[in-house]
This record gives C-alpha cells, structure tokens and sequence, in this order.
C-alpha cells in the first residue's frame, strides 16, 4: 500500500496539545526544515483516515491521508446483446467476429447465493476489452463485459455496460457497488488475467489495472479488483435491491364477506366490494396453501385505484382470495399496524418467501402479462421498487409451487417464491 498526503494545513497550539504522545522528528531532512515533534492523529476534523501532525519552528501544521484513487465505481446498468453479439470462449480468450480479447478464469462455480444473483449462472466471467478496442463499435468490444455461462462452460449471456441513463428500456441489470476497501499486493498477484485500465476518468483518477474476482470472501457475487498509483483496493458488487420480503402475517378481513356486496369474476379478472373495486389475479388450486388443510383456489387481489386512509389493508395494498371449491374461505390482507417481521398473536396464517432471484425482464414481462401493477407499500417506494404482480404456481418455472411475487426494482427485476 501507498499512502498518500494532502497539502500542509495550519493548526492550533490547542491542537497540538491534544497529541498523544509525540515524539522528537528523527528524519534529518525533515529537521533541516524545522520540524521539531509529530504525532499520529486520527480524532481531528481533517483526519477521517489519519493525520501526521507536527510542531515546527515557525508553528503547527498537519497533513492527512488522501482517499483511496478510486472513491467509487457504478452504477453499471448492463445490457444483454446476447442475441446481436455472438460470443465464444475457448480457454482464456473470447472471440466475436474480427475482435478478440482475455477473459478472468474461473477456478470454482458460483455459489447459491452469486447464482441467486446471477440469472442461475454457473459461473460468470469478466470479457476484457478487445486487443483492438479503440475499433469496436459497441461497449462491450470497447471495455468489456460480462459473460454468464452454464455448467458446461457455454456463454448464455453477454452483457454489456450501456448508458447511465433512467429512461433506457435495454438494461437488463444495474450493478450497484459499495464503497472501496483496502486489498494487499498479495491479493492483487491472486488476480485472474488482469487488464490495463482503458476509461479515461479512472485513468486521470490513478487507476492502472484491474481484474474481475468472484471467489474473493467479501465479494459472494463478485469483485472489480483495481491496482492504482495509491496501491490496491476493490469493490464489492452490492447485494439484490430488495435483500428480502416478509413474512407476511395475514388475518381475515374485517368485512363480513358472506354478507356484503363482494362481487368477484374470475373471466374478467376483477372484484368489487364494499363501494371499491381492482384487478385480480388468475386462479391457481394450491394444497395446503400457508399451512391450511386441504386444497385452496388462491388469487390476489389487487388494490383499489380509488383506496384511501380509511379503507381496509387488502383495499390500499392488496390481499389472498383464498376458497375451497365454491366456498369462500377468506379475503387475506396483511395486518395493519403490525410488524411484518414477527409472528403476531393476531395472525391467521404466516406467508414466508424464499431468497430473491434475478429473472430476465422478458420473464417480467410474461409472468405479469404485460400487465403490472404501481407499488402502494411505503417501504417499497421508498427504496425504489415501481412494479409487481402475483404469478399463479405452474405459470413460470422458476415461481415455486406456492406461487411468487415479482418486482421491478431500481437495479433490474425480482422473484420472491412463497416457501412451500
């Protein structure tokens, strides 16, 4: 590591006085200058990562630790052009069309939860820019990309970084990163193939080279590994936008729904009740659906366009319409002014969710036919999250057999399976 430090800046004998301990200067250069004492600081204003501070002959000064080179990376919103780029790899190297370039190894597969994170990647490996990267005529020959590939090592998705831009309709995934951390020079060697920095902004900023790690402990979905003028650091890719939801406790409505107006028609995919009105879901039998007896029709119903303060939960966020052959067993909604994060007396049943994964925007699109709803959870907007639908079990795959939510969030689209 090299650590490097600011311009002098002035300081107060009352400054001075807080040092602990210091000690006579014992460099010479630094004596012939007229530096008499220094210590070390960490609690000054200026000293976030340490300061050397110092009594000279013409007062008190202090210098502190610069920031690392790169103070942050991302967020990369990635593209897959899989269907336009065909890419194939053969040892280290990658090869599409005229262009070629190194790819990073990979020594193991990934784990359950970079897969999770990953599409169901086996394995993913970082595409460095083409040898004749000033050429290319995309962003993934230009500086590189991302390729996912299967169990037997064939590319399934190649992903490159498109433009920061919100209002892109082609970005598949956003990768979001966390701060910079400190790697040794003995790390760094562990790098796979790494690459000469090639963008101009990291170049100016000190960055040299860099390398793709996945197997690294603090890095489960992955790391850009950076050696720069300030020694070697790195950033982790962050975790899923939404880490988790529920469990949801749900307990019947608070409408006698024998008695009341409830209107529902499953061909028109709607409900009525109680002077409000909403989408619902298709039908799907689940047995034993939340740990009742038997085999249930179950069907969310959607909030009511036209919900306010006073309405019920199941009007203003959604709920289960859950019946036994004709007969209506419940309207399910998640219990207001409860935790959602702990069991309550009060619950009728509790709804737990399987680890989030990654699905494909096509895959959004067809588990909520083209038909999203707003999200209305606080919680959820206020991280970002826009849209949702209830899937019905055996309509996807990769729902669960108790059915799943799905979600478009900030960094790219979620599926939450009920746990089964």
């Amino acid at each position: 590591m090299t650590m490097h430090f600011s311009w002098p800046f002035e300081m107060t004998e009352k400054d001075w006085l807080k040092c602990k301990n210091p000690s006579p200067v014992t460099i010479q250069h630094m004596k012939d200058a007229g530096a008499q004492e220094y210590c070390w600081e960490v609690d000054h204003d200026y000293c976030e990562r340490g300061c050397f501070i110092y009594k000279t002959d013409k007062g008190y000064q202090g210098f502190y630790v610069k920031d690392f080179a790169l103070t942050s990376i991302g967020p990369f919103p990635l593209e897959d052009i899989t269907s336009s780029e065909s890419v194939t790899v053969r040892r280290k190297t990658w090869t599409s069309g005229d262009f070629k370039g190194r790819i990073s190894t990979a020594d193991r597969k990934l784990t359950a939860m970079g897969r999770s994170f990953w599409f169901n990647a086996a394995e993913v490996s970082w595409a460095y820019q083409g040898r004749d990267f000033k050429s290319g005529t995309n962003s993934f020959q230009q500086y590189g990309g991302f390729l996912l590939r299967s169990e037997d090592g064939a590319v399934t998705n190649v992903l490159q970084i498109g433009d920061d831009d919100d209002n892109s309709t082609s970005t598949e995934l956003t990768l979001e990163f966390g701060n910079p951390f400190e790697i040794s020079r003995k790390e760094w060697r562990r790098c796979q193939n790494p690459a000469d920095v090639t963008i101009n902004p990291m170049l100016e900023a000190g960055a040299e080279k860099y390398c793709w790690e996945q197997h690294y402990d603090r890095c489960p979905r992955g790391c850009f590994f950076y050696k720069t003028s300030n020694g070697y650091q790195a950033f982790a890719v962050q975790n899923f936008a939404m880490a988790s939801l529920g469990p949801f406790n749900l307990v019947g409505h608070v409408a006698n729904t024998t008695s009341s107006d409830l209107n529902v028609s499953v061909s028109a995919g709607s409900w009525t009740l109680d002077g409000h009105s909403g989408r619902l879901s298709a039908e799907a039998t689940i047995n034993h659906w939340g740990g009742w007896v038997g085999s249930e029709q179950v069907q969310w119903m959607y909030p009511a366009d036209e919900a306010d303060d006073s309405a019920g939960s199941f009007e203003k966020t959604g709920g289960f319409l859950v019946r036994q052959g004709d007969q209506l067993m419940a309207i399910m909604e998640i219990e207001k002014n409860k935790t959602l994060h702990a069991a309550s007396e009060y619950s009728n049943v509790s709804i737990t969710f399987d680890d989030p994964i990654h699905i494909t925007e096509a895959q959004f699109d067809a588990g909520c036919d083209g038909n999203p709803a707003p999200i209305t959870l606080p919680t959820l907007l206020s991280i970002r999250t826009e849209q949702y639908c209830w899937v019905v079990p055996g309509a996807q795959d990769w729902c669960g057999s108790h059915g799943c939510f799905i979600y478009k969030t900030r960094t790219g689209y979620q599926s939450f399976a009920v746990h089964s």
